[in-house]
């Protein structure tokens, strides 16, 4: 008598099982990302118009920051001023 490993013994998913079962159990799934989306309150910095907000953080990788469109005028870029006067 052969034991069987009950692991090998199931039929394999269908590629929609498997894709609604990969965004249901990973940790940052799909499901997940778009509540952080939806339910992202305006951004916590008063300074910042909300319009300009692209990309919140947390809802990419664990680098992420988020994106925000900021006016040309607003950056402090001393090389530009360096270039600028060459």
């Amino acid at each position: 008598m052969s034991q069987q490993d009950p692991a090998t013994d199931q039929e394999p998913l269908s590629e929609p099982e498997a894709v609604r079962k990969d965004m249901r159990y990973s940790p940052a799934s799909d499901t997940e990302t778009r509540e952080k989306q939806d339910e992202a309150p305006t951004s916590p910095d008063e300074d910042v118009d909300d319009d300009l907000v692209r990309a919140r953080p947390g809802t990419g990788g664990p680098d992420d920051v988020g994106d925000v469109d900021v006016p040309a005028g607003d950056l402090n870029l001393p090389w530009r001023d360096d270039e600028a006067g060459a």
